[in-house]
């Protein structure tokens, strides 16, 4: 999921749909595969990060106990969160800065000069960062419910939530997930997951995100469902896709103003978020149940590659602007270039340094 986003990031330039407050490069030559790609992978990727991200803090929680637990997610989650900021908030906004300044002010002091001017503090925002900033909060937030649950004498303990399992195995189940999906999905305008970088979180995007984070707790105390998932894998993900190309269907009609579609956008993204989260998390139970080194390898680097990568596609995405290519080549290069760029940075620089202890957890050996 964390590789999707340079996937994701590396074609906004190319899309047909401006971004102007969050990305304010468009490159000349644009094409709607990108804008229908993005909106296909964003229906579940940032969904199952967070599924992913409540069961493996459960897991964290239920094992190390609340001290480690908080201990271990401010070195992994909040420690890169402000050094990887305060590193590369400049390297973001310097690319755009040659979009906004004058061809004469295209040197390296006017560069700088703009880069603490007001107008560049008023773009500063979390950029990508934004969800390690949330995860912070959910992560607090049940601690939080933990201690007090104690202190109230309350069992929150592993073996009374396991009476959730319905939630997990039965139809009904996924019914309830979809409307609260679904509820929390009617402030948005176009009836899609939203996102924002901004410092100030929206309410609306926090509900949103919390479900699937306390659905992935949930699951890891239900892990004995988990091979369930499993047996409908196909199922479940060809019905993701085919609500997911409905909620397209109607995002089309919104933005050209057919306003009655919210609500069938709204229902149809819901479907297809729950049916993605069990299907894809089923095709993964069933076809990568043993250990690949590959793969791993890749994982390890995701973080790593999370991190670093938004600079790179800003900076190559400019820089090719004058090429007279058409859009899918000048893609697959900012793309491939990126890729490989992070993936030879963490083997030599993160994978076996002090780098790598503070994201990977631990220093693998060359």
């Amino acid at each position: 999921m964390l590789m999707l986003l340079l996937v994701l990031h590396a074609s906004i330039s190319y899309m047909v749909t401006p971004f102007d407050a969050l990305w304010p490069f468009k490159d000349k030559s644009t094409h709607m595969i990108f804008d229908i790609g993005a909106a296909f992978i964003h229906t579940f990727r940032l969904p199952l990060f967070f599924v992913m991200a409540g069961f493996f803090g459960a897991k964290l929680s239920y094992e190390r106990g609340q001290r480690e637990f908080l201990k271990n997610r401010l070195q992994r989650i909040g420690i890169p969160l402000v050094v990887f900021w305060v590193i590369l908030a400049p390297l973001i906004l310097a690319p755009f800065a040659l979009i906004r300044l004058d061809p004469g002010s295209h040197t390296f002091t006017g560069l700088m000069s703009w880069l603490i001017s007001a107008d560049a503090r008023s773009h500063l925002h979390f950029f990508h960062l934004w969800f390690l900033f949330d995860l912070l909060i959910y992560y607090g937030a049940v601690s939080l419910l933990i201690w007090l649950s104690r202190v109230a004498r309350l069992s929150w303990g592993e073996g009374s939530l396991r009476k959730l399992g319905p939630l997990y195995r039965s139809s009904w189940g996924l019914l309830v997930l979809v409307a609260v999906t679904a509820i929390s999905l009617l402030p948005m305008k176009l009836g899609m997951l939203e996102s924002s970088a901004s410092f100030a979180r929206p309410p609306s995007i926090l509900f949103a995100n919390v479900v699937f984070f306390l659905f992935g707790w949930g699951l890891y105390i239900r892990r004995d469902l988990v091979g369930q998932l499993a047996t409908r894998s196909w199922v479940y993900t060809s019905l993701g896709i085919t609500f997911c190309v409905a909620h397209l269907a109607c995002m089309d009609a919104l933005l050209r103003g057919n306003d009655g579609f919210h609500i069938p956008s709204v229902v149809f993204a819901a479907l297809s978020i729950w049916y993605f989260v069990h299907g894809i998390m089923g095709l993964f139970v069933r076809y990568s149940d043993k250990p690949r080194r590959a793969w791993r390898y890749i994982a390890d680097s995701s973080y790593w590659c999370y991190l670093v990568h938004l600079p790179l596609v800003a900076w190559l995405s400019i820089l090719l602007a004058d090429w007279r290519i058409p859009a899918i080549p000048k893609y697959l290069i900012v793309l491939a270039t990126t890729v490989v760029a992070c993936l030879l940075t963490y083997h030599y620089f993160v994978r076996s340094t002090w780098i790598g202890v503070l994201i990977n957890g631990r220093r693998h050996p060359r």
